[in-house]
């Protein structure tokens, strides 16, 4: 469409509770229109704390309380004002549904204000603050191109608890090259703990049931998946995460995806004891999932490594496209681990830089802001 169009207009679900929005979907509006403008057509945020009685009975982003949904709203109008391309965002709707869901079964706390008129002041409030401010944040707007990481953050990453809201996302994505004329079709992000390493995916994806005789299975190679490649210091591990469809329609005619995490060393899905895989995304086309993978299935018995090699690719459903962190195809990109890219992992509170006085003469400690230290020895307190 992008030739004939003066602007694209698109829907956008916010991708976090904290107001996140996924560096793929604009990126990828860029390269695909040209840099035309973009007009975001519909965002909202709804909250399970209402005065409707909206059940928000669905898989749109939805908060527990009203002041969560006013600091994630007034977040996302900031992020959607800092993309060089959109310009301008319609909030979807005034009013919260109505009572019992609109004609379609949808019900939500979309609304600026309740069904009786009265704003939610919280909510209100925050977009006043920040509404002001979006047009100077507009014109400081930059395509920031996202390069490869050589650091993992540390992050306690709960993978139960279905969000992405704890997790340092600018620090943890991946860059991510698809084959051209393609872009890439989601977002990847690492992070690290002590209990292992985890694995966050925000991606958009059609499956085509049609495809299939009813109730059959998709194939697993036929599902989206990521492919993980992971050597901690203990010989190479290779892992997918899948996205499989149900066999058959729910009752409101929903897909409603799980996933299914596998070492994929040998020639069958193995799976990873003590690992844990969480499904939060769309019947479709959302695709959100957590997974976490402990050390002892990489081999590490001890404190985590301080360094470790990792290539990531993801597969679309039915094979119709791929995108990886080294630009090759899934299976090339997996095949050989000495081309792994080799990142740390950076402690959550890494130590200061200190400046020494007379370290020498006198074993004066390293310092800070050039007062003496104590000498070697002697107890001192710090934090």
């Amino acid at each position: 469409m992008a030739p004939w169009v003066d602007a694209i207009a698109t829907n956008y679900n916010v991708d976090s509770p904290d107001g996140w929005i996924a560096r793929y979907y604009f990126d990828g509006l860029r390269a695909l229109g040209a840099g035309k403008p973009v007009l975001v057509s519909e965002w909202f945020f709804a909250a399970n704390e209402n005065r409707t009685g909206n059940r928000n009975n669905g898989h749109l982003m939805t908060v527990a309380t009203q002041a969560e949904r006013a600091r994630g709203a007034a977040a996302a109008a900031a992020r959607f004002a800092r993309e060089p391309e959109v310009v301008g965002a319609h909030w979807f709707q005034y009013y919260d549904h109505p009572r019992g869901g609109r004609g379609d079964g949808e019900d939500y706390d979309f609304g600026l204000v309740d069904v009786d008129d009265r704003p939610y002041g919280k909510l209100v409030a925050a977009l006043g603050r920040v509404n002001p401010r979006l047009a100077a944040f507009h014109r400081a707007a930059r395509v920031v191109s996202l390069r490869p990481r050589a650091e993992l953050p540390e992050a306690p990453i709960d993978p139960r608890d279905r969000s992405l809201a704890e997790w340092p996302k600018e620090r943890a994505l991946v860059a991510l090259r698809a084959p051209a004329p393609e872009v890439p079709f989601g977002d990847l992000y690492v992070a690290w703990s002590r209990e292992g390493l985890s694995l966050a995916a925000i991606a958009m994806d059609y499956y085509a049931p049609e495809l299939l005789p009813a109730d059959q299975e998709l194939p697993l190679d036929e599902c989206f998946h990521v492919d993980w490649g992971i050597d901690a210091g203990h010989g190479p591990r290779r892992f997918a995460l899948y996205v499989i469809p149900p066999r058959a329609r729910s009752a409101d005619g929903d897909y409603v995806m799980r996933v299914r995490l596998c070492r994929t060393d040998g020639d069958r899905c193995a799976t990873v004891p003590a690992a844990v895989a969480t499904y939060f995304g769309a019947d479709q086309p959302r695709i959100t999932a957590e997974v976490r993978i402990p050390w002892d299935a990489l081999g590490v018995e001890g404190p985590p490594p301080r360094a470790l090699r990792m290539e990531l690719a993801a597969t679309a459903f039915h094979r119709a496209r791929w995108m990886s962190s080294s630009g090759q195809p899934p299976a090339a990109a997996l095949a050989d681990p000495a081309d792994w890219r080799r990142v740390s992992l950076q402690p959550r509170f890494a130590p200061k830089r200190s400046q020494c006085v007379t370290c020498s003469a006198g074993r004066r400690r390293p310092t800070r802001n050039g007062r003496r230290g104590r000498p070697i020895g002697t107890r001192a307190t710090t934090s």
